[in-house]
C-alpha cells in the first residue's frame, strides 16, 4: 500500500491535483511562478498534465512493487466509481490476456476532474525501427447523467485523439530560445 505521497505541480495548474489513491500521509501543492509563457493546460483544466504525471509514476511504483499495474491501482484506490471506470475499461480491453513484447506495449490509466472518472487502457506496436502505432484503445468514463450522448462519444474520442496528438506528434518551436 502507498504510506507517503508528495507531488509538486509548477506552470499547469491545480486541476486534477489531488491524488484518487488511498494514502494517509500526502502532500499535494501547486507553485505560481513567473514565465515569459503562458501557462496553463490545453484541455481539461491541467487536469491532463497531472494526472499524468501521477499515473506515469503509478506505473514506476506498480514495476518496483513486482505488481501488475492494474492491481497496483485497485490495490490503493478507494474511491468504488473510479475503481468501476478502470475495471470496466480494463475488463473490456481483456487486460489479462495481454503480453508486452519487444514491439508491442500495454498501459493504462485513471483520473478524475471536476466529478468525472475515467479509466483508460492502451495497447501500442513498434513498426520499421520506431514508427509507433496506437492499435488499440479502450475508455471507460462516468460522468452522471448524460444529456446528449452523441456529444459525450465525440468528447471522450476526441479526448483520446488530443491525448495521443500531445504524446507522438505535436511540437512547440521556438525561435532563439
Amino acid at each position: 500500500a502507498l504510506r507517503s505521497w508528495e507531488f509538486h505541480n509548477y506552470l499547469s495548474g491545480p486541476s486534477g491535483l489531488k491524488t484518487p489513491y488511498e494514502v494517509a500521509d500526502k502532500a499535494e501543492h501547486f507553485h505560481e511562478v513567473e514565465s515569459p509563457l503562458r501557462e496553463g493546460s490545453y484541455r481539461g483544466l491541467a487536469s491532463t498534465a497531472n494526472n499524468f504525471a501521477r499515473e506515469s509514476y503509478m506505473d514506476e511504483l506498480a514495476a518496483r512493487a513486482g505488481m501488475d499495474p492494474l492491481a497496483f491501482r485497485l490495490k490503493n484506490l478507494k474511491n468504488e466509481r473510479l475503481i468501476a471506470v478502470l475495471q470496466a475499461a480494463a475488463d473490456r480491453f481483456e487486460w489479462p490476456k495481454r503480453k508486452a513484447t519487444a514491439t508491442r506495449g500495454f498501459g493504462l490509466a485513471c483520473g478524475t476532474e471536476k466529478g468525472g472518472y475515467v479509466g483508460c487502457c492502451a495497447e501500442i506496436s513498434i513498426r520499421k525501427g520506431r514508427d509507433i502505432h496506437i492499435e488499440h484503445v479502450v475508455t471507460a468514463w462516468e460522468c452522471g447523467a448524460i444529456v446528449n450522448p452523441e456529444h459525450l462519444k465525440n468528447q471522450v474520442e476526441g479526448a483520446v485523439a488530443m491525448g495521443i496528438g500531445g504524446a507522438l506528434f505535436e511540437a512547440i518551436d521556438f525561435n532563439e530560445g
